[in-house]
C-alpha cells in the first residue's frame, strides 16, 4: 500500500470540525512513513461548490493520481455517494468511515430522510466498500443496525499532538487565585454537543465560568445564536482556539466537560485527556470510551444532578489530579500513532485488489466481516 487518498467532501471547513482534524492527522502521520498521500477536502481544488463540478474535479485528482484506496470520510453526502459509485466502476476499492453518523441520536434528525438516504444511496455505498471503518464497538453496533451485512474494522482515532502538552502536578485552580473554570472544545452545535446541557448546569452554578471555544455549522446556526443569547453570564462563547492558543486553554481548565448527545470517538475528549486535563462527560460519550470510561466523571443528564457532580469534582483536587493521570496514560496508549497507522492499514489490505485493478478479492458478498483490531498496552509507569 503506498498511495492512499482521503476525501472529506461537502463537510464543514472550520477547524473546529473534528473530521477534518483527523484526515489532517492521518495525512500527516501516513506521510511521515513513505505513504503517498492525497487528502480531497476543503481547500485541495476538488471542493468547487456545486456536487457535480465537485465531483468532476475530484474523479480529475483521483485519476491523475491513481491511489491504491480510497478512504472517505462521512455518510450523508451527495458527492461522497457519486465518487463511491466511480471507484467500483473503475474497480478502485475504498473504505468508509461514518464518524458517528449512524448513532441513534444523530439518526432522530430529520430521521425520514435519512433512512430514505440510507436505504437507496449509503447503504449501497457501504455494502460496495472493502470495509466500514469504525472508532468503536459501540459504533460498529450503530453501523450494524443501521446497515446489516457489511463488513466491518474497529480502529480509534488519531488524535492531533497537542503543543507543549501539560504536565499536572496540582490542579490548575490551586495556582492562582481566580474563579474555577470549565472548558469544552466543541462545534456551536446546540443539539449533538449538548450546549443546552452546558447552559443548565452554568445556571445553577454561577460562581464557576464555563467557556466554550468553537464556531457556528450548518446544524440550526439560527438556535445556537438564541443559546448564546439567553446564556447566564458566567458562559461564555469566545471562539475557536488552536495551536498553542489551545494548549493555554486546557493548561488553564480546572476541568473539560463534553455532553454531547452522540459522539464517535471525540478527538476534543482525547486531547484534554492526552493534556492532563480532568474530564466529565456525558453517558454517550463514555459509551464510546471502552475501559477508558473509568478515568472521567460521567455527568447525569438531569440538571441539577450534574451540576451536583460537577461541584463534587471540583471540590476535590486530589481526585481531579488522580483521574487526569489516569487519563492521560489511557489516551496516549489508545491513540498512539504506530498502533493506530498499523491498524488502519491492516484495514485497506483487506481491501486489496487483485492484478489489474479488478474488484477487491476479500468481499463476500452478503458475509459480515468484523475485524476488530486490538492496541497493545503499555505496562502502567
Amino acid at each position: 500500500m503506498t498511495r492512499i487518498t482521503h476525501v472529506n467532501l461537502g463537510g464543514a471547513s472550520s477547524a473546529a470540525d473534528g473530521i477534518g482534524s483527523v484526515v489532517e492527522s492521518l495525512r500527516r502521520e501516513q506521510g511521515s512513513r513513505g505513504e503517498e498521500v492525497l487528502v480531497l477536502g476543503p481547500g485541495s481544488g476538488a471542493d468547487r461548490g456545486s456536487i457535480g463540478r465537485t465531483c468532476s474535479a475530484a474523479v480529475r485528482q483521483l485519476s491523475a493520481f491513481g491511489p491504491d484506496i480510497v478512504h472517505f470520510h462521512s455518510v450523508f453526502r451527495p458527492v461522497h455517494a457519486l465518487l463511491a459509485a466511480w471507484c467500483r466502476r473503475s474497480g478502485l476499492p475504498y473504505v468508509v468511515s461514518p464518524h458517528s453518523a449512524f448513532a441513534a441520536a444523530a439518526l432522530r434528525r430529520d430521521p425520514l430522510r435519512k433512512r430514505f438516504w440510507i436505504r437507496t444511496v449509503d447503504g449501497p455505498m457501504l455494502h460496495g466498500a472493502s470495509g466500514v471503518i469504525c472508532l468503536t464497538p459501540q459504533e460498529r453496533t450503530e453501523v450494524l443496525d443501521a446497515v446489516p451485512g457489511v463488513g466491518t474494522h474497529v480502529v480509534p482515532n488519531l488524535v492531533p499532538g497537542i503543543e507543549r502538552p501539560v504536565v499536572r502536578t496540582r490542579p490548575a485552580s490551586t495556582r492562582h487565585a481566580r474563579r474555577q473554570r470549565i472548558v469544552t472544545l466543541a462545534r456551536y452545535d446546540v443539539y449533538q454537543k449538548g450546549l443546552d446541557r452546558i447552559s443548565a448546569v452554568a445556571a445553577l452554578l454561577p460562581d464557576v465560568d464555563f467557556v466554550v471555544h468553537g464556531t457556528f455549522d450548518g446544524n440550526d446556526p439560527a438556535g445556537a445564536r438564541e443559546l448564546i443569547r439567553v446564556s447566564p453570564p458566567n458562559l461564555a462563547f469566545p471562539g475557536i482556539v488552536t495551536g498553542a492558543e489551545k494548549s493555554r486553554v486546557l493548561a488553564e481548565a480546572d476541568l473539560y466537560l463534553q455532553p454531547s448527545r452522540w459522539e464517535g470517538m471525540s478527538v476534543a475528549v482525547l486531547e484534554a485527556m492526552r493534556a492532563g486535563v480532568p474530564c466529565a462527560v456525558s453517558p454517550e460519550v463514555a459509551l464510546t470510551l471502552g475501559d477508558g470510561a473509568e478515568t472521567v466523571t460521567v455527568v447525569p443528564d438531569e440538571p441539577g444532578q450534574a451540576a451536583e457532580s460537577v461541584t463534587r469534582l471540583l471540590g476535590d483536587p486530589e481526585m481531579r489530579c488522580d483521574h487526569a493521570r489516569d487519563a492521560q496514560r489511557w489516551a496516549e496508549r489508545m491513540t498512539d500513532p504506530d498502533h493506530v497507522i498499523a491498524a488502519l492499514h491492516q484495514a485497506y489490505e483487506l481491501g486489496e485488489t487483485v492484478p489489474g485493478r479488478g474488484r477487491s478479492n476479500t468481499r463476500r458478498s452478503g458475509a459480515v466481516s468484523t475485524t476488530t483490531v486490538r492496541i497493545e498496552r503499555s505496562p502502567q509507569q
